[in-house]
This record gives C-alpha cells, sequence and structure tokens, in this order.
C-alpha cells in the first residue's frame, strides 16, 4: 500500500449531489481519467468515519470516536492504521473548523521507502503533522502554516502563508527551500498559489488580481525544477487542462476527456463565476456551460440541473466540503443563511470530530 500505484492512477472520487454524505451511505463512486471508467465501491469501513483526504485514489479516513487515523485502498479494501490525533487536536487544532476540516496525504515514510506516512495539516493554524505507523511515531513541525500543499512522488510540499516559500516538508532535510513563488506589486496580497501534479511534473499556478475595482484577473504557470531549485515559465499546457480548487488542483488529459477543453484552467472566481474557464494561450476566461443557479441567495428557485457534467464533477472535487458533505459545486459554492436547516446540519456534522470524546475513550 503505497503511493503511486499504478493500478490507482487517474482515480477521482465524485459526488451524487443528493446531499447525501459518502460516509453515511458508506459508497463512493469513482471516475478514471485516463480511461473514463466508472467504479461505485461499497465501503461499510466509512461508517462513522470522515474523508479527510485522498492521495492517489488511496482514502484517508478519521475516526469520528477515537480520532485514529487509517488509509483505505478502497478496492483492494487495504487499510493501514495510524494513531489517534486527539492529543494533537488539544494543542493544535483546538478550534472546531481547523479539525473538522483537517487535510491529509499519504507520503512514503522517511524510515522505510516500502511503508507509507501520513501528513496532516490544518488551515490558518501553524503546524504540520506527520505519522508513520512502524515506529509508531509522530513529528510536528509547529512553525509551518501553509497556504497550499500537494504529495509529488511520495513527498510533501508546501507554499507557506507568510513568505510565499514553496518547500519540501516531508521527509525532513537539511534544505527543505525550493523557490520563492512571485507576486505581483500592484495588489500585494490578493494572489492565489496552487500547486499540482501535471504528466509526472509538479506545476504551481498563481492567480493574479490585477484590478480590483473590476475584479479582472489571470494566472501565471511554473514548473517546479526541484533539483535546480527554481522555477520555470510555462506558456502552454498543451493538451491539459488543470482543474483547481481550495484543498485539491488536478491535470487532466483533453485528449481522453473529449467535454473537457485543453490548455485551459477550470477555476472558481465566485464574484465572477463559480466555474470560469481561463484559456492558457488568449488569457482570457469565460462562462463555462456548467453554470447552474438553484437558489435566488434566499429561496431556491429550481431544482437541481442534471445530468452534471464531468468539470462539474471534477472541480467539485477539487473542493472538498462541498464534496464531502455531498454538493456539487457550481450549485452550492454559496448557501443562503437563509437556509437554516441546511446550516444547521453542517455545525452537527463538524461537531462530529471531537477530542474530549477521544481522550476519555483512550483514558
Amino acid at each position: 500500500l503505497t503511493p503511486r500505484s499504478g493500478t490507482r492512477c487517474g482515480w477521482v472520487a465524485l459526488c451524487d449531489g443528493d446531499c447525501a454524505r459518502q460516509a453515511d451511505a458508506c459508497e463512493v463512486a469513482f471516475v478514471n481519467t485516463e480511461t473514463g471508467r466508472c467504479l461505485r465501491a461499497s465501503l461499510p469501513e466509512l461508517r462513522r468515519h470522515r474523508v479527510v483526504g485522498f492521495t492517489d485514489g488511496l482514502l484517508v479516513l478519521l475516526n469520528t470516536d477515537t480520532t485514529a487515523v487509517r488509509v483505505l485502498h478502497p478496492f483492494t479494501r487495504v487499510a493501514v492504521d495510524f494513531p489517534a490525533m486527539a492529543p494533537l487536536f488539544r494543542s493544535m487544532a483546538w478550534r472546531l473548523d481547523a479539525r473538522a476540516w483537517m487535510r491529509a496525504f499519504v507520503c512514503v515514510s522517511e524510515t522505510s521507502p516500502s511503508s507509507i506516512a501520513v501528513v496532516v495539516w490544518f488551515s490558518a493554524v501553524q503546524g504540520v503533522v506527520a505519522a508513520d505507523p512502524i515506529p509508531r511515531r509522530t513529528i510536528v513541525s509547529r512553525k509551518i502554516e501553509l497556504t497550499i500543499a500537494v504529495q509529488f512522488q511520495g513527498r510533501f510540499y508546501g507554499v507557506t502563508c507568510t513568505w510565499r516559500n514553496l518547500r519540501q516538508i516531508y521527509p525532513q532535510c537539511q534544505d527543505p527551500l525550493i523557490a520563492m513563488v512571485p507576486m505581483k506589486p500592484r495588489i500585494p496580497y490578493a494572489d492565489r498559489f496552487y500547486l499540482v501534479e501535471s504528466a509526472a511534473r509538479l506545476m504551481v499556478a498563481v492567480r493574479h488580481l490585477y484590478d480590483g475595482t473590476s475584479g479582472d484577473w489571470g494566472f501565471e504557470l511554473f514548473d517546479v525544477d526541484i533539483e535546480g531549485r527554481r522555477l520555470l515559465p510555462v506558456s502552454s499546457l498543451g493538451d491539459r487542462a488543470l482543474l483547481i480548487g481550495d484543498d485539491r488542483c488536478i491535470s487532466v488529459s483533453s485528449n481522453k476527456l473529449p467535454s473537457i477543453s485543453g490548455d485551459a484552467i477550470y477555476t472558481s472566481v465566485v464574484n465572477k463565476d463559480p466555474v470560469t474557464l481561463y484559456s492558457v494561450a488568449s488569457g482570457e476566461y469565460e462562462r463555462t456551460s456548467t453554470l447552474s443557479v438553484i437558489h435566488d441567495f434566499n429561496k431556491r428557485i429550481r431544482p437541481s440541473v442534471r445530468p452534471f457534467t464531468l468539470a462539474d464533477h471534477l472541480l467539485t472535487y477539487c473542493f472538498h466540503r462541498h464534496w464531502s458533505r455531498g454538493l456539487m459545486y457550481h450549485e452550492y459554492h454559496h448557501v443562503p443563511v437563509t437556509w437554516k436547516e441546511v446550516w444547521n446540519r453542517f455545525k452537527a456534522q463538524d461537531r462530529e470530530v471531537s477530542f474530549t470524546r477521544a481522550v476519555l475513550q483512550m483514558n
């Protein structure tokens, strides 16, 4: 059970869009972006668990009762268990939102190339945690706060919030700095950074906001030369398309998925449209056909519009909060505050992760 197994490459988890969580249904639908094949896996192991991450088709689960972490292969059902997170929640992620929406990746263990480790980081919290199953130990880096992260070739990389440094976080090394991500000076700190593996290379996508009044924006793309410790500008993606979100970014081939446009970036700019296609060649963006307005920011005006497009599904996969709640991102990128029943359900789901209950059980 290691990252980059060829049998798992290209598998993306789908959202049914019916407000039913995959963890409650104990099943997950997958599509292979390389072949188009679809599979629905029945996974009773999801009961009393939250899906907190994906890596090369592997599911990272958090037990809501004990806070123990498990890595599960969805097709073979092979699993690896890790220690409980409760002690770290108490010291690092005491905020409910931080622990409910922790982000986890599977990496190659620094103690054994044939084993795995789980790397966890918390949004808006300083600290990255790496856990090995054998020997059972936990490494905590408390001074790192990340804005985006990715697993690439078994290693964990991230961009720091303060200095925009692209660093190797795990395995730990003597010189972790890879490069500094550039920022446009016109509107400081308005840029967004994304890391994505594309065709066996690591890339950085930087979204610049050029005009704060009009909301005009654009992208710069870079290849990461890890050995040379530098970023190399990229002017074209060829047949590749990037789909980028707050939690995950993926790259697919338009030759294998004809409904996806090549040399393009699918993203969300909420003040424009929840789903926007940016052409790398022209530098222009356009509304896609996936836009579906189901409410008027107060009440529902129409039911969910089906069938969902492949772009709908892939972008929802990149926004984990929506995917895990069973909601398609393009329809629920904004949930009106008047939908109190929906918001109460969200809050109840977030409260499932209680480190107090877990500590009592361990004692």
